[in-house]
């Protein structure tokens, strides 16, 4: 019977015809979709690489401490960032969860709204290590947030058939963006000034609240998306 069986699946298998994988993006670009992954794409271009954070706390602190003593106190400040990451992620994703489809932007919403804040810090503060631990922490907690529940709102806002290529989409922006902050950030900071830096990547995130603000509203004619 088992030899049977193994034949008729195989069979059926033979018999039903191998679909093209392909990731689908005009229909994910359409409606509320659409416009929450352009906010994504505002948010992840200014989403910096933390070494640049490690930088900035260095660079303020070493007139004052030293090189070796700045980067230590740095790192030091940097371990907090990982820890307020890690531990704002369990409630960010409890929020996601409990408060509907809105949840997740929200969630966003709230880590752009603490990236904001941090990079003005960044851009403004002095030699302060209480200031630049809260910068480095408000960065943890944006990180946390944005993180979690990114990948929420769009399973969320997607249909069904579009789900797989607007995640591929989602992972795409992600990637491309952070090389982009760096990249342009990284430049501002060497040729211009840190709170040029830091006020570029302010202004990403004023720009991705803005955006999520925008892609809150649905379309009413969402549920009718083309797969075209």
């Amino acid at each position: 019977m088992l030899g049977t069986f193994i034949r008729t699946r195989l069979s059926r298998q033979r018999s039903t015809p191998a679909r093209p994988l392909r990731i689908r993006v005009r229909p994910v670009l359409h409606g509320q979709l659409g416009r929450l992954l352009g906010a994504f794409a505002l948010f992840e271009i200014g989403n910096l690489a933390a070494t640049l954070f490690i930088l900035r706390a260095t660079d303020l602190l070493t007139p004052a401490h030293g090189l070796q003593t700045a980067t230590q106190i740095a790192l030091g400040l940097y371990t907090a960032y990982n820890i307020a990451a890690t531990v704002v992620s369990f409630p960010a994703g409890r929020v996601s969860d409990r408060l509907g489809q809105r949840g997740p932007l929200l969630v966003v919403a709230a880590g752009v709204a603490t990236f904001l804040v941090s990079y003005v810090l960044f851009a403004l503060t002095g030699p302060a290590i209480a200031l630049l631990a809260v910068a480095l922490i408000a960065a943890g907690i944006g990180i946390g947030c944005a993180e979690t529940a990114e990948h929420v709102a769009v399973a969320a806002i997607a249909p069904e058939h579009l789900r797989g290529s607007a995640f591929g989409l989602l992972a795409t922006v992600q990637a491309g963006g952070n090389v982009i902050a760096s990249t342009i950030a990284g430049l501002l900071y060497t040729i211009a000034s840190p709170a040029v830096a830091f006020g570029y990547v302010a202004a990403c995130m004023a720009l991705a609240l803005a955006a999520l603000a925008w892609a809150a509203k649905p379309t009413p004619s969402a549920s009718a998306q083309s797969d075209c």
